[in-house]
């Protein structure tokens, strides 16, 4: 889901939910009250979690600034377009920085 969700337009969004909805309903999950937007960030920060701990990530560098403190401490990328709010590790950046 990390990779594809920030595509999702909020008609994708809508859909999803009524899918969810029938799931539901027929009983083929026991997930109850949750939205599809709730899963999406759930997996995002399941996945960026699993990239902080792992020390062979790529993206596991120690940056030690003398700020206010984040949840994490990997470089940000610079935020230039509308498709950088819908890339996984962007949003996982930035999320909870302001």
């Amino acid at each position: 889901m990390p990779a594809w969700q920030g595509f999702c337009s909020a008609s994708d969004h809508s859909r999803l939910n009524s899918f969810l909805r029938r799931c539901i309903k027929l009983g083929y999950t026991g997930r109850h009250a949750e939205t599809i937007t709730d899963m999406f960030q759930d997996a995002d920060d399941v996945f960026f979690r699993k990239m902080l701990y792992n020390k062979t990530h790529v993206l596991h560098t120690e940056i030690v600034y003398s700020l206010r403190s984040r949840k994490h401490s990997k470089p940000l990328i610079d935020k230039t377009s509308d498709l950088n709010d819908r890339h996984f590790l962007i949003r996982a950046l930035y999320k909870d920085s302001y």
